[in-house]
């Protein structure tokens, strides 16, 4: 008779907590899913970036879970039909306002990042509600117990048997669970860490306050037509744009169901008075252009306000438990982190539940490299976040930050490979590099010492490209593909990358560290196979002309 009622039982089913119940589930783990709602249902976090992609494709052929590859990457998830809408993210663009002014469509302040390049890409928007209930339904089928609309009551923990949940299911009398190990994924609802009373309100390491107010809306305009720029690269309705200026930044999201996600996130507090509408569309109509994309659009759901973005926890694991990022720590929506972090922390998780005995309950001991992994992603994604959104009132600047951003994601991704533990076990955003931390903690520093009430002189900005390219110990910034651009447009085409590798070859991160140009090359080859986004379920066709832009960008100078 087994000492434990299940070996993992996970608070929350949406995608952190389904993933883990697949991946669990794929290693012969007993597995309780607890529910306080039920699917589909509202949320955000839906931009995905190609270091979430590239982690997908690890666990996908570590524990033989086909279904993980066809998320990791937008045309996978066409050719494999999954029942998601999507819309291809194949880059981040920043477009930088003036308060009450139209932007210029002669002169567009506007940054445009491409993302995973084909074939190992297009990164992908995710519509969570379609994406969380498949993910949740794909765990059931994989052997999980679901206990939907089910509150979690109380927990304590034994030694010898290990932890107890007590479950109320709506409609009957609480009952009691017992497990090696309880994972909260209930996000900032935080339940274990509210009845550990271990929540705090922010982390003391870097600071930080913002509010939001966001919704789904039908019947958006083209961000192409409303802003008339010259035509860049890729159209810029085919990516993830942030609109940025001196009240914070709006997200625009958009799916091929025809909702776009538009979030307003600002360093203020909100206004006491006015409905959350009326205070989004206050903020809005500040970015008149902005605002013009969305009038005649219509709310499909109601305006969320959030007074406080940023929460933490004083604890990340303890003996028999363990809280997923979202529900340990949260910092701003600003470089869609989220998704990254979970995904860093469910590898780590189920390289160590592989290694312990599963005969015992799972020990803060077994988790506390996690946990320290965890806190450093933390600082330095905050300290990043911290600098770049200061940089929102300096257009040149804002444009440094980005195109350094790219090589942490980079330094991040560009090792991760399919069948290797140690790639995939490490921090996300490659924090754990020091030479990632000394180029971070420089941008930091020199962004925080910039007075931005005053405008920003030369002498400032030489200071601050000296500083950064002191820190850039692999000579990014002196490749082609590093190389600051005046029309801030980057593509990672074939002879751009090629000549980043072959100046940082003897770097940190050059050819012969673990192999990286062979596995970069690999990988790239290797994607062929199910990148062609052709399959007889799919229900809606591609956006004209994806491939063929991803295919020009390859081979741009």
């Amino acid at each position: 008779m087994a000492r434990f009622d299940y070996d993992v039982v996970v608070l929350g089913s949406g995608m952190a907590g389904s993933l883990l119940g697949i991946l669990c589930r794929a290693i012969g783990l007993r597995v309780l899913l607890v529910e306080k709602g039920d699917h589909p249902r509202f949320s955000i976090g839906e931009s995905v970036g190609g270091e979430v992609l590239r982690r997908l494709d690890f666990l996908a052929r570590r524990y033989d879970v086909p279904l993980l590859r066809n998320l990791s990457s937008y045309t996978r998830i066409k050719r494999a039909g999954l029942p998601i809408a999507t819309w291809p993210k194949v880059h981040g663009s920043f477009i930088h306002h003036e308060l009450g002014k139209r932007v210029d469509p002669g002169h567009l302040e506007e940054i445009m990042a491409q993302a995973s390049t084909w074939p190992l890409g297009p990164d992908a928007h995710l519509y969570r509600p379609d994406s969380d209930l498949f993910l949740k339904n794909q765990a059931v089928e994989a052997g999980a117990t679901y206990l939907p609309h089910t509150e979690a009551l109380s927990y304590c923990f034994h030694p010898e048997a290990g932890a107890s949940i007590e479950l109320r299911p709506r409609g009957t009398a609480p009952r009691t669970v017992t497990c090696r190990l309880l994972v909260d994924a209930t996000g900032p609802a935080r339940w274990l860490a509210h009845h550990l009373g271990i929540d705090r309100v922010d982390s003391a390491a870097v600071p930080m306050a913002s509010s939001t107010i966001f919704a789904h809306f039908r019947n958006a305009r083209s961000w192409e037509d409303v802003c008339g720029g010259r035509r860049l690269v890729f159209p810029r309705d085919h990516g993830t744009l942030l609109h940025v200026g001196a009240i914070g930044q709006f997200w625009v999201i958009p799916f091929d169901n025809g909702i776009t996600s538009l979030g307003w996130v600002t360093g203020n507090p909100l206004p006491a008075d006015g409905t959350p509408e009326e205070l989004f569309w206050n903020a809005l109509h500040q970015y008149p252009s902005l605002a013009d994309q969305f009038r005649d659009a219509e709310a499909v759901t109601r305006y969320y306000r959030i007074d406080r973005l940023q929460y933490s926890t004083a604890q990340v694991a303890g003996d028999g438990w363990f809280l997923l990022p979202a529900s340990a720590e949260f910092s701003d929506p600003l470089y869609s982190v989220g998704i990254p972090l979970m995904l860093a922390a469910i590898t780590r998780l189920m390289l160590c539940l592989e290694q312990v005995d599963r005969e015992k309950a799972v020990l803060a001991t077994d988790l506390a490299d996690l946990e320290r992994r965890f806190r450093l992603e933390s600082e330095y994604i905050r300290k990043y976040t911290v600098a770049t959104k200061r940089c929102f009132l300096d257009f040149g600047l804002l444009n440094r930050a980005i195109n350094l951003y790219r090589s942490v994601i980079f330094r991040e991704g560009g090792y991760i490979d399919d069948s290797d533990p140690g790639a995939a076990y490490a921090a996300a955003f490659a924090v754990d590099d020091p030479g990632v931390r000394r180029l971070i903690d420089a941008f930091y520093r020199c962004v925080m010492d910039i007075d931005f009430s005053v405008p920003i002189s030369e002498a400032t900005r030489q200071h601050f490209d000296r500083v950064i390219r002191s820190a850039d110990v692999d000579g990014f910034l002196d490749s082609a593909w590093g190389k600051l651009r005046t029309d801030a447009v980057y593509v990672n085409s074939i002879p751009r990358m090629v000549d980043y590798f072959w100046k940082a070859r003897h770097g940190p991160l050059g050819l012969g560290k673990m192999g990286g140009f062979r596995r970069i090359s690999r990988r790239w080859l290797n994607s062929f196979a199910d990148a062609l986004p052709f399959g007889k379920h799919d229900a809606k066709p591609l956006p004209p002309g994806l491939i063929r832009d991803q295919l020009r960008a390859m081979v741009m100078l």
